[in-house]
This record gives structure tokens, C-alpha cells and sequence, in this order.
């Protein structure tokens, strides 16, 4: 029992879980590579279906007087900008979450923690195994502090929340001293009528055009990055000012920014676009269906990682009957490896310190916790 009182959760492992493990062991230990440039089944299969049985109930935090231990192989954080991600993925491991509504990654230690949170609980896994879930009254947006503990608040209840890699802690009163790396950093993005960038240490930066949807985004190497109604990508520096900007075939729907001056955005026809040091370098077209007149049917959203050499790895998002697939693409444009995958309706998607790509998604009626490996 951890010694905060926090009850460590252990969840059952019926037959079908334990079926389902020891096919991903099995991947672990050679079971063969997917295919490399899409194949023509499910290359996911070994994850669908339904975990019948599975003990999904949870357990509410206590409240604590104190900061739970800090555990040091927990310690420190890593940057994408540092690793490479698979060029031969295999499906390492994969787990069902028990939360009611789609899980997101909330951040991923350096020790392979991984701290996820779903509509109604946060949770923590590693190595393919769900380590300890709690029950929160929304979806938290946790804060990981340099010495591995993570940090959420809750306005319902009144206090902060701290725990570490052990599931030790709970809610501390709002009176308690917050670290300074355990809180919120300021919410990059635009102002209500979409004219001003928010959120940079020099205030906010006037835009002449409205922002489109995404939310701005930072690379490693600090420069701002923001779509706008033009259209087009500008990028910011630190202090407000505009480095570039680049005219866009279309407006912003999703984006994403690497090292080295790189940033990757796609668009509501699902077409994808890279950029270097403000220069475009390739187009694609994403998945979709042709509807009657010959026009493509968007659908929601790409989700997306880069690695250090630029690499894009993403889950597109074509229309429900169709598979979804995971790719991905070198900075070059050229298709590494493509992934089959029906009813796959990714939702997050990060690098952990060994670059593998952890992803959340929902198949079936669960949530998933899924890890791509070489």
C-alpha cells in the first residue's frame, strides 16, 4: 500500500487480456515486421475486439497532507527533437484503458512512463502495463514537474493534485506552494476575434488576419508558428517578432512544428504540406473517399509527431466506412511505411525516449494505449 494512502490499482487480466499479451510479447520477440507499405489486411487486427471482464472500476484520489516521494529513475524530462522513430514498426505492446471517454497522452517520462487521461480518470502505464488509474470529475490537464511527479488542479474540489510514477499522493489544498515547473505554462494561441497571438513572453503579437483553427505551436528551437485566414504560416520569434511568413494553398487545419525550422500542416481536404526555414517543400494528398460530384470528403483531423531528422508519423482520418492508416513520411516526402487499420480513430500521438511512437486511440468500444516499435 503506497504510504500517502492512495490505493495502487491492479487490474485483472482475463483470458482475453491475457491472449492479447502474449501476442504483443510475441511481436516483441520476432514475430515479424508489418507491412512496410501497407498491406492489404488489418495490420491492427491484434488489437480489435472488446475486453470482456475487465475490472474497468475506479478509485477516487484521497486527500494528503504531503508531496508523495520523488522516485529518481522517474526523474527529468526529453524533447522529440532527440530521438528517431521507427522505420520498421511492429506493434510492441498494446493496452485498454479503463476510462469511459477517448484517453489523450499527457506526457511521457523519460524513464517510458506514460501519463494518460481520458473524460473521467488519469492513469499511468509502462511496458505495456497499466500501473495504477484514478477517478477525476473531467478530464485533467497534467503538468509533469522535472522530478517525474505530475501535477493537475481541480476548481470542483478545491486543491492541486500531485502524483508519481507510483500512483502515491492526491489533492493537496490550493494553499500548498505550487513548484514553479509544476504549473500550467501560458496557452499558446488567439485572442477571441482570432487578431492577436497569445501567449508569448513579449505579450500578445497583432495579426492582420484571423488565426484558423489549430492553436499556435512552438518548435525546439523556440520560434512560433501560426496559421492565419490569409492564408498563410507565419513564424514568430520570441520576441514577437515575424521571421516569415509563407502563403498557404489553403488554411490551417492542423500543424505541427520540429527542429530545424520545420513545420508540417494539413488542410480541411485532408492535403498535407511541409515547410523548411519558410520555404515549401513537398504536397501530398491525404486519405478520403470521392463523393458523387467528385470532390474529396474531408474528415476531422490529423494527428501527428516529427522526429529529430524530420520525419512525419501521423494517423489520418478518412471517413468511417474506410480503413485509417498510420504513416509515415520522411522530410524528403517519401513514403516510409504505411499501416492498415479499420475502425482506428487515433486521438494522440508522442515519442518516448526510446522513439517509439506511443499512441491513444479508440477501436471497438475501448480505449486503447498503443506502442509502434522497431
Amino acid at each position: 500500500m503506497p504510504s500517502a494512502g492512495v490505493s495502487k490499482r491492479e487490474p485483472a487480466v482475463p483470458g482475453a487480456l491475457a491472449v492479447l499479451l502474449g501476442m504483443t510479447f510475441c511481436c516483441l520477440t520476432g514475430c515479424g515486421d508489418l507491412g512496410t507499405t501497407g498491406s492489404g489486411k488489418d495490420d491492427f487486427g491484434m488489437i480489435g475486439g472488446d475486453m470482456k471482464g475487465e475490472d474497468r472500476d475506479l478509485r477516487g484520489l484521497p486527500s494528503v497532507r504531503d508531496l508523495p516521494p520523488v522516485i529518481p529513475e522517474a526523474s527529468g524530462r526529453f524533447s522529440p527533437a532527440e530521438v528517431t522513430g521507427p522505420h520498421k514498426p511492429r506493434i510492441a505492446w498494446a493496452l485498454s484503458l479503463p476510462f469511459s471517454q477517448s484517453g489523450t497522452i499527457q506526457a511521457i517520462a523519460a524513464d517510458g512512463t506514460v501519463y494518460v487521461a481520458g473524460g473521467d480518470g488519469v492513469g499511468a502505464a509502462r511496458d505495456g502495463k497499466l500501473m495504477w488509474a484514478y477517478r477525476t470529475e473531467r478530464p485533467p490537464n497534467v503538468t509533469m514537474a522535472d522530478d517525474g511527479r505530475i501535477w493537475f488542479g481541480s476548481i470542483a474540489v478545491g486543491g492541486y493534485f500531485c502524483l508519481n510514477r507510483a500512483g502515491e499522493g492526491g489533492m493537496l489544498p490550493y494553499s500548498f506552494p505550487l513548484p514553479p515547473d509544476a504549473a500550467q505554462p501560458a496557452m499558446l494561441g488567439c485572442s477571441g476575434n482570432g487578431r492577436y497571438l497569445r501567449g508569448l513572453p513579449t505579450g500578445d503579437v497583432p495579426l492582420e488576419y484571423g488565426c484558423t483553427r489549430p492553436k499556435a505551436k512552438t518548435g525546439p528551437d523556440g520560434m512560433t508558428y501560426v496559421g492565419t485566414t490569409a492564408p498563410d504560416i507565419r513564424a514568430v520569434g520570441r520576441d514577437g517578432t515575424v521571421a516569415w511568413k509563407l502563403t498557404t494553398p489553403c488554411s490551417v487545419e492542423t500543424l505541427l512544428a520540429g527542429p530545424g525550422g520545420r513545420v508540417f500542416f494539413s488542410c480541411k481536404d485532408l492535403s498535407m504540406h511541409y515547410i523548411q526555414n519558410g520555404s515549401a517543400t513537398w504536397d501530398k494528398a491525404g486519405d478520403g473517399a470521392i463523393d458523387e460530384v467528385g470532390k474529396i470528403v474531408p474528415n476531422t483531423s490529423i494527428v501527428s509527431a516529427m522526429d529529430r531528422d524530420g520525419t512525419i508519423y501521423f494517423i489520418d482520418h478518412p471517413p468511417a466506412q474506410l480503413p485509417a492508416h498510420v504513416h509515415a513520411i520522411t522530410a524528403s516526402g517519401e513514403m516510409l511505411w504505411t499501416l492498415k487499420t479499420s475502425y482506428f480513430n487515433g486521438t494522440a500521438m508522442q515519442f518516448d525516449k526510446q522513439g517509439r511512437i506511443i499512441m491513444t486511440a479508440m477501436r471497438g468500444m475501448h480505449n486503447w494505449l498503443v506502442c509502434l516499435s522497431n
